[in-house]
């Protein structure tokens, strides 16, 4: 939020980003028997790959948190001429209009019990938000979506652009 990081600016595959997340995470995947799937097609973003990935885990960490065993999680890519977005969708029992409306701010665990410190996703808002971005959220009693959606012309990667 300080500013004191600068940001990379190269472009990337969103698809290979999530299989990178889901490499890393593969222990705590295994472990409760969670089934990721990744729908719709693939595009490249323009930004800080590490930064991003960062973001990516502390979500896909926060839904296998929330979701039983034999769990599912599901990335869905987006993408038009307005935004490009990435979202990560979990079968957990979702949030309550009060949890949604706090997720963001500092040190708030919708679940006390749960490990860490209640940053991630404050951390997360501000990495996307530093990237020309916004991150929405969406829950029920069928699971939470959380989506990254980035609209800034120097975050978009134009395939033209790509061709130079």
């Amino acid at each position: 939020d300080a500013g004191a990081v600068n940001f990379q600016k190269e472009p990337f595959s969103i698809q290979g980003l999530l299989l990178d997340v889901e490499l890393d995470l593969g222990y705590m995947l295994e472990k409760k028997g969670i089934t990721v799937t990744i729908s719709g097609d693939d595009f490249t973003l323009l930004g800080d790959r590490s930064w991003l990935m960062q973001a990516l885990i502390n979500l896909t960490k926060n839904a296998i948190e929330a979701v039983n065993k034999q769990g599912k999680i599901e990335y869905v890519l987006t993408h038009n001429a307005i935004y490009r977005s990435v979202t990560v969708k979990d079968n957990g029992p979702g949030l309550t209009k009060e949890q949604m409306r706090k997720s963001f701010e500092r040190f708030y665990k919708a679940n006390p019990q749960a490990q860490g410190f209640g940053i991630g996703l404050a951390m997360v808002k501000s990495i996307v938000e530093q990237h020309g971005g916004e991150v929405l959220v969406d829950s029920n009693k069928d699971g939470s979506a959380f989506e990254l959606r980035f609209y800034s012309q120097e975050t978009i990667w134009h395939e033209k652009e790509a061709s130079r």
